[in-house]
């Protein structure tokens, strides 16, 4: 039986746009997110077979956080934020099918040559692998939400890696609460930053995300959760 989560989110979901709406600001149509071009080249390979293995294809794309932004924004154009909306990456790909999937990813790689680009791929499914250990031995607590809310808890850091024009700020977690509204991302991903938006967020997704960066490998990105880690981590290796 899959695990369920109680985590519940204290925050109004007016409330950051009543707060703050001069601070958030996006263009209408934001670009795709890159996806690794190994990511691209093997889903291709898994297309050309005569059986597909549902399970493997989707560890594929939750393995790079761009092909999985990308799945996840295609069932939010389709469904918006109906409850009905696929929350799985799995059930995104089962529900529209490989080949319209692999399309909504057929955007701009990920350059190798990109180094910060890299280290936030690698940053992202770090955390997400952490997330979904802790997860594994907390009571009620649904490891594959857990990893989602990891791998996607820096996507407010996009617009600035990927150049888009916005202004948030400087404020990435309500960065990332904007995008994951506008592109109606699962339930609790939408949880996590809003859960994020209360002073200290003790509880929650947040604080899991916050314990799966304790023993992170080192990083320069301007991720809020490595502040007070980050003497630590700059000590590694």
């Amino acid at each position: 039986m899959e695990k369920k989560t109680d985590f519940e989110t204290s925050v109004r979901s007016d409330v950051l746009v009543e707060r703050r709406p001069s601070l958030v600001s996006f263009a209408p149509n934001l670009p795709s997110v890159p996806v690794l071009p190994e990511t691209l080249l093997t889903l291709d390979l898994m297309a050309q077979q005569r059986s597909v293995n549902l399970s493997a294809i989707a560890r594929l794309v939750l393995a790079d956080v761009g092909a999985t932004v990308q799945i996840l924004r295609l069932a939010g154009r389709e469904y918006g934020s109906s409850e009905d909306r696929p929350q799985r990456v799995e059930d995104c790909i089962s529900d529209f099918g490989l080949n319209r999937c692999i399309d909504s990813m057929s955007a701009p790689t990920v350059a190798r040559s990109n180094q910060a680009m890299i280290e936030f791929w690698f940053h992202s499914k770090e955390i997400a692998e952490n997330a979904r250990k802790l997860a594994d031995v907390t009571p009620r607590v649904n490891p594959q939400e857990a990893y989602l809310a990891g791998l996607l808890h820096g996507i407010g850091m996009l617009p600035g890696l990927l150049g888009w024009k916005q202004s948030v700020s400087g404020d990435g977690p309500l960065a990332g609460l904007m995008l994951a509204r506008k592109w109606c991302l699962p339930r609790c991903v939408n949880e996590f930053f809003s859960q994020m938006q209360t002073p200290g967020y003790p509880t929650g997704w947040p604080e899991m995300v916050r314990k799966a960066h304790h023993g992170a490998h080192r990083t320069s990105l301007n991720c809020c959760f490595e502040e007070h880690l980050r003497p630590r981590l700059l000590r590694r290796g």
